[in-house]
């Protein structure tokens, strides 16, 4: 594999994808690849399908924030869509954070990461990676999509809170450890999108959840309690974690 290539991330999600006989959506440019799921939302009859794209020319974050985007290919820009049984509750953005906490964590486990409520990575002191969740419902059919854009190669310009991954590795961020990432991060999205119907987070989510929170360094107050309500708790204040 080239260089050229094996730096692109977005080829080598596709590559990924199609070998792993997932649903796929790609294209070299859009303007938001959770437009595009939204789009197709109840058009899609299988129970998953991933979007990809090798740049953003409208990406969206939270609320009223833009994603916005590296060097065209140097990030996973993606939006991945379920079908639900039944309506994703208020615990789902925390979830998700952790799965892709708990993906990072397993595949490059000498990294310092953390994360910031309510949707962001973070590798050591810098945003890495961000998530966006959002639900649809037509009739009796719900489809849950979760934006990912996690910076592989570059960071964007003139953001000076973002890195990227590949310049806090040692050795290549190359072919095999990226497919061994997606093939986590698949499992531990879909291992949260079976939990998120539930209105409560288990004791062990908890746990991990005020850990990750914790080891952000960029953390004002600690927190003493994550709830099951997915409340965080600490020694001057309770916040839940849809209210930030």
């Amino acid at each position: 594999m080239s260089e050229a290539k094996s730096k692109n991330v977005f080829k080598l999600a596709s590559t990924w994808a199609k070998g792993s006989h997932i649903e796929l959506w790609e294209s070299e440019s859009t303007e938001s690849t959770n437009n595009m799921a939204k789009d197709e939302a109840f058009k899609v009859a299988s129970d998953f399908k991933l979007y990809l794209t090798a740049q953003q020319t409208a990406g969206r974050g939270r609320g009223e924030h833009r994603w916005i985007s590296p060097e065209k290919g140097t990030a996973l820009l993606s939006s991945w869509s379920y079908k639900m049984e039944s309506a994703p509750q208020h615990v789902t953005a925390p979830l998700f954070g952790l799965a892709l906490y708990q993906a990072v964590e397993q595949t490059w486990p000498t990294l310092n990461w953390s994360l910031k409520a309510p949707n962001d990575l973070f590798l050591n002191d810098k945003k890495v990676a961000g998530l966006l969740v959002e639900t649809l419902s037509q009739g009796s059919q719900i489809r849950l999509i979760v934006g990912l854009g996690f910076n592989g190669y570059a960071a964007p310009e003139g953001v000076d809170d973002a890195t990227f991954l590949d310049e806090h590795l040692r050795e290549d961020f190359n072919h095999s450890s990226w497919t061994e990432f997606l093939t986590v991060l698949h499992a531990t999205f879909q291992e949260a999108a079976d939990m998120c119907t539930t209105d409560s987070l288990d004791p062990d989510s908890q746990a991990q959840l005020l850990e990750a929170l914790n080891k952000n360094p960029n953390l004002e107050e600690s927190f003493s309690q994550v709830t099951p309500a997915a409340d965080l708790v600490t020694g001057s204040k309770t916040v839940s974690w849809s209210e930030l």
